[in-house]
């Protein structure tokens, strides 16, 4: 069966998705689909004309319209419905084909259009036309219908044309450790600290696809929509499971190295969430997966962060959960009154792009007029 990529979009728009658990267990809060009801837009119809019939006739003829009346009319869908339609529904392939026919010796154009149609042999294309583009390489590490050995390739490539991003570093070390090359993946850590800039690529591909959307026919506020919630790079599950399989090496080596690598581990984790966890289940996934390393190494003697100790860090990741679940009941509030707004839906995606997730909440609840308890 065909799989299709906006399975995290859905899940993100139509529910409340975190609810945090400070004794360390992690619970997906997701709320119930809620569905406007479509308008119906009554018809109205033409004065009749006067009858020639027998009275008795015109009679009949009235109780008829009136069992008419009576029927339920018409559901039709509503400008604000297609909105809703289009941000989950396909795409118009011959649309969307048309306009990457107009920009068919684009590279990016070609992947983002692949990436959409579910398409390798596009993508692939993508890579012939520009082979040397390490955004190119970005996005194939992280394409669903690659096989593992070209994620692997990919972001091998995306890591050496970006050699001052640590970012890269990040994804090529999942895709190493996801391959079992633990040896290649320890250096590549060791690296990551040694990298100055920090690019993730994600606003560049939110707004890639969503004009692709746009000239595909769908609604501007369903591609943006689309554009941004769908993730591009590689996510917060990635890198925790990552993380999980060096705290498995980690006691097999020596006291010294072992202590290393849990730091690094640690502020990579740190790093990745400070710069490009967009969602609340991101948050978790990475505050979980910095407690597991601090409890992994558990020596005081050898603090994991500069400036904190390990007990200090430990206190610092309970209260960043507990300013995620804050934020997940502010969420809560504001996700189904979002999408009965698509134009302030649509300043609000604005607002997570440009301030962040707790800026545009606390916007949202503002302009919803949402009161907070």
């Amino acid at each position: 069966m065909k799989r299709y990529i906006f399975t995290h979009l859905i899940a993100l728009v139509l529910g409340g998705l975190v609810t945090v658990i400070l004794s360390g267990q992690l619970y997906h809060n997701a709320s119930e689909k809620v569905v406007e009801g479509s308008a119906v837009e009554s018809k109205v119809r033409p004065k009749e004309k006067q009858s020639i019939l027998p009275e008795q006739r015109v009679d009949d003829k009235k109780d008829s319209l009136i069992q008419v009346s009576k029927k339920e009319p018409e559901k039709i869908l509503t400008p604000k419905d297609h909105i809703y339609e289009q941000m989950i529904g396909e795409i118009p392939k011959d649309e969307i084909l048309e306009w990457l026919d107009k920009r068919n010796g684009n590279s990016e154009a070609n992947a983002m259009v692949g990436i959409l149609l579910e398409d390798p042999e596009l993508f692939r294309n993508a890579i012939k036309l520009d082979p040397n583009n390490p955004y190119i390489h970005y996005l194939a590490a992280n394409f669903s219908e690659f096989s593992d050995a070209e994620k692997l390739h990919h972001s091998e490539r995306f890591y050496s044309l970006e050699s001052d991003n640590s970012y890269a570093a990040m994804s090529y070390l999942v895709q190493l450790l996801n391959a079992g090359r633990n040896d290649t993946a320890i250096e590549v850590l060791e690296e990551i600290t040694h990298r100055e800039n920090y690019e993730d690529y994600r606003f560049q591909t939110a707004l890639l696809r969503q004009e692709a959307l746009i000239a595909s026919g769908i609604h501007p506020v369903a591609a943006k929509i689309r554009g941004f919630l769908v993730p591009s790079g590689m996510n917060s599950g990635e890198l925790f499971e990552s993380v999980r399989q060096l705290s498995e090496i980690m006691p097999s080596l020596e006291e010294n190295k072992r202590s290393s690598i849990a730091k690094l581990s640690a502020n990579a984790v740190l790093h990745f969430r400070e710069n490009s966890a967009e969602s609340l289940i991101d948050n978790v996934y990475l505050l979980k997966a910095e407690r597991e390393v601090i409890e992994k190494i558990n020596d005081e003697s050898f603090p994991l962060y500069d400036g904190l100790s390990n007990e200090e860090a430990r206190n610092t990741i309970l209260s960043e959960y507990e300013k995620v679940e804050k934020l997940a009941k502010k969420l809560a509030k504001v996700n189904v009154p979002l999408l009965k707004n698509p134009v302030i839906y649509s300043q609000y995606i604005d607002r997570r792009m440009l301030f962040g997730m707790e800026n545009a909440i606390d916007w949202a609840l503002k302009n919803l007029e949402i009161k907070e308890e």
